[in-house]
């Protein structure tokens, strides 16, 4: 799996949809560049259902089909640990999920082993991607994430922290010397909560927060001012609006491309 830029020279249309429980974010593009973006509110997977098929009667044509659970939460583990009891370990790591009712694993080499990320899906609302568009992939946005991200970490000698925020919950990982540290998604959205959760796991590793020089990246739904923002200011030197690695144009005017940096990284996987 390619996690640096976009294809550019790519010719076919491709189709990004992400949905993080409560909002569908979705992007057409073309070429390497991305021509219409929208946000539409979906509380399940009949809502999730609707926009799908609003989307393909809008005469949205396109060859590549990819789709991910922005957030969904996840375990993961070497695989070699880990093969043939992927649910078992999701369950004993996240408990039980009322309303998710399987579990995907996506492999990855680009850590320096191969790792697993389990991950629970809502069945419901693939299978009606899916109905739209047989052609559909289902991915992992926090893999290719992390992935883009340790790729990143390498190439700048210092700690790193990304934080992406969605509409109810956070996805964290912290990087140093090019290696992932650890990674995890929580539903504490509080600017304090996310800060105690970055700052205790720093903590757990005999690290104190801004002694290292540690370059905070913030993403999704947070601008200038957001509570998180401010809280993080407090404690580390370098705390960056981050808009992803999507290298390719985005063409709709006003755009806030933090807020979609978790969809346009998907571009990678089109």
């Amino acid at each position: 799996m390619e996690t640096g830029g976009t294809d550019l020279h790519a010719d076919s249309a491709f189709l990004l949809i992400g949905w993080d429980g409560r909002v569908v974010q979705w992007a057409l593009g073309h070429a390497g560049a991305i021509t219409k973006m929208r946000k539409e509110i979906a509380s399940d997977a009949a809502g999730v259902a609707e926009i799908c098929q609003s989307i393909h009667e809008q005469e949205v044509e396109a060859a590549s089909v990819v789709f991910h659970f922005r957030h969904a939460l996840f375990s993961l583990a070497p695989a070699l640990v880990v093969r043939g009891v992927e649910n078992e370990v999701v369950t004993l790591h996240a408990g039980p999920g009322m309303d998710i009712d399987s579990v995907r694993s996506f492999h990855s080499d680009v850590f320096g082993e191969e790792l697993v990320l389990m991950e629970r899906i809502q069945n419901e609302a693939w299978n009606a991607v899916q109905k739209v568009w047989p052609q559909a992939k289902l991915e992992s946005s926090s893999l290719r994430w992390l992935e883009a991200a340790v790729n990143h970490s390498r190439d700048e000698n210092r700690p790193q922290v990304y934080i992406d925020l969605s509409s109810h919950k956070v996805l964290l990982a912290r990087f140093d010397e090019g290696e992932l540290a650890w990674s995890m998604v929580s539903s504490d959205l509080d600017g304090e909560g996310v800060l105690y959760s970055v700052v205790n796991a720093m903590h757990r590793d005999g690290l104190a927060p801004g002694a290292d020089g540690t370059h905070v990246f913030l993403s999704g739904d947070i601008e200038e001012g957001h509570d998180v923002v401010l809280s993080f200011r407090r404690f580390f030197p370098k705390v960056e609006i981050f808009s992803g690695w999507f290298d390719g144009k985005i063409e709709p005017a006003g755009i806030k491309t933090q807020q979609w940096a978790l969809l346009t990284q998907m571009a990678s996987c089109a």
